[in-house]
């Protein structure tokens, strides 16, 4: 990867690749980050380079930095889900749950999709409104049943509050589809105890 940025000091798409690729090495997001810089520097509202950035950055733990680059990358497109969306995740990671459900209300707002229910409804689980919290998994549900998380994430609501019954059946919904998704084990195991 080293001679390929050197080959492509001069073209944005080279370093956004080169981005990519570190992005791809786990501990090489400082360098995924580095390179995406420098496609930015030749293209500065480039949202494909924008948000790979924000993931770099995010998935460094730089969680001001990725707010930063989903908040100009939806300048450029304010009318993106999956950045709202991404948005909303980095947002709920920095404890701001009134950010995350505005992003993610206006992400659904565009367009539905099962995994923003899903990032909605934890958002909610963590104010503590667990009715709303079951609307939203229940609705990932109904446009993606085979989506483990939906059905995770509405167990663990379930059994706060107090639907036991509900909850390890919902985990072991979730385990006929991801059967090694060690979260779902954990929390069935916390339900039987």
């Amino acid at each position: 990867l080293e001679e390929y940025a050197r080959a492509t000091l001069t073209d944005p798409e080279g370093w956004k690749w080169c981005g990519r690729a570190w992005l791809q090495i786990p501990g090489r997001e400082d360098s995924a980050a580095a390179a995406l810089s420098e496609a930015l520097r030749f293209r500065p509202r480039d949202v494909a380079a924008i948000r790979l950035r924000a993931m770099a950055r995010f998935q460094n733990r730089d969680l001001e930095g990725a707010l930063a680059d989903f908040d100009l990358a939806l300048r450029t497109r304010p009318d993106e889900p999956a950045l709202l969306n991404s948005r909303g995740v980095v947002r709920d990671s920095l404890g701001d749950y009134e950010g995350a459900l505005a992003d993610y209300s206006e992400s659904l707002k565009l367009r539905e999709a099962p995994e923003v229910y899903v990032n909605r409804g934890a958002a909610h689980r963590a104010r503590g409104f667990v009715e709303k919290a079951l609307a939203d998994y229940n609705r990932a549900i109904e446009l993606n049943p085979r989506l483990a998380d939906a059905w995770m994430n509405r167990g663990v609501a379930r059994k706060t509050g107090g639907d036991i019954d509900g909850a390890v059946a919902d985990f072991n919904e979730a385990l006929k589809i991801a059967p090694k998704f060690a979260s779902i084990w954990v929390n069935l195991g916390v339900a039987l105890h």
